[in-house]
Formats: C-alpha cells, structure tokens, sequence
C-alpha cells in the first residue's frame, strides 16, 4: 500500500491553510453533530452513491472530508482505499482518528489542501465524492477541473449536498432545532447558496461536458463521469 501511495500522491506536505477554516470550537460542534445527528445522512448517501455509479473498489477521494463521516460510511457498502482532504486544520487529527479505528488498511492519505489545488497526480482516483462543501469552493470552474484531473478515466464524481429523503430531513430538523432554536437562520445565514445553473456552467467552463446537476427531494446532485479518450480529456 505505501508504494501505491507515493506513486499517487505528489505532495501531501501538511501546512496550515489561512482564511475561512473553523476554528476548535466550530470543529468540535461538527464532530458532535455529525456524530450524534447526521449519521444516517451518511449512511443513505453512500448507498445511493454506489448505486448511480456503479463504482465498488478502487481509490476513493473525499473532498471537504471533514472527520471522514461519508467515506467511512462508503466502506460499509464497498471497498476503497481512501484519501481524505479537508481545508481546516482541526478536522484533520478527527479523521485520522476515526479512520484508523475504523479501518486503517483502508487509508491511503489525510490531506491538508483546497479543491482547487488537489495535491494528487493526473488520473489517479476511480471515484470522488463530497457532502455539504461545494457551496463554499471559493473557484467553481477550477475546483472541477482539479476533480476531473485526478479521475481516472471512466471514473466518477459525485458531489452532492442536503440531509437525505424527505422524513430524514425532517427529523433532523426538529432534533437540531432542539439543539440550537435558530438553526435554520444560521443555515440561511452561513451556507451559500447556488443554483443548479450555476454549477452546470460552471462544469462546462472547466471543460466537462459529460455531466448531470439536479436538486430534487433527496439534495443537490452533480455527477460527471470522465471520459476515456486519447488523451484522457473530456471531449
């Protein structure tokens, strides 16, 4: 496994990232929350990831890890080996930690890095996936076309947002009104909001072309697949 890694990673130095990252406080309230609250979240987007992919094994890519909650979830259902890359220096010792307590074999990298530079060489990863950072990726176009540049040929990505099918969503809900009364305001309040356009032009500036974006009752989709060509390009 170690020599698979160094031929797949190019430059895994970890150094801290300045600007927009969460602090130790933020980081613990995530780790809780993720924990306690969002676990079946986890758990029904893995298994509707490997569905419309189709992908079971090979190498896996989380972008905005955070602690690790979706690919762990994903090992449950298929069998990767994994990188995890997360912005914030805080949720990088949490993943780590819960990854090699879940299944340290698996973990290929823990990666401090931005999408928009992912520190892995060309065509590298079968699958690439992410929940809930999308709408903070500072460069829409060049975050995509760092994502299509580790796929490997016929490899997927799968970047999605929201708090599963209908009653889930709703029971999460009313447990993090609970927790915190304003809740909904802070969402509205913190998250950015995109429409699915602008995503999909997004996509097209960075090149792919082979792409599906739809927000329905389960969350926000973005899908592509790159292409296999003579120069592993999208055509």
């Amino acid at each position: 496994m170690q020599e698979e890694y160094t031929e797949c990673v190019w430059n895994s130095v970890l150094v801290p990232i300045r600007g927009g990252k969460m602090n130790k406080v933020e980081a613990q309230s995530y780790r809780s929350i993720a924990t306690e609250v969002f676990a079946p979240v986890y758990s029904y987007y893995a298994n509707e990831i490997v569905a419309r992919t189709g992908i079971r094994s090979g190498y896996c890519l989380d972008l905005g890890s955070g602690a690790g909650h979706l690919c762990l979830a994903l090992l449950q259902v298929a069998s990767f080996h994994l990188f995890l890359l997360d912005h914030s220096w805080e949720m990088l010792p949490t993943a780590e930690e819960r990854s090699f307590c879940v299944s340290k074999e698996t973990i290929t990298g823990i990666v401090l890095a931005e999408v928009q530079a992912i520190p892995l060489q060309d065509s590298c990863v079968d699958l690439a996936i992410s929940r809930g950072s999308v709408p903070f990726w500072s460069d829409l176009p060049v975050a995509f076309r760092e994502i299509n540049r580790v796929l490997k040929p016929g490899g997927c990505a799968c970047i999605l947002g929201g708090l599963g099918p209908p009653e889930m969503r709703k029971n999460i809900e009313r447990q993090m009104r609970l927790r915190n009364p304003d809740w909904q305001k802070y969402r509205k309040r913190n998250i950015p909001h995109r429409e699915p356009d602008q995503y999909a032009q997004s996509l097209t500036l960075a090149g792919i072309h082979n792409f599906a974006v739809n927000r329905n009752d389960t969350g926000m989709w973005i899908e592509f697949r790159k292409l296999q060509s003579r120069n592993n390009t999208q055509a």
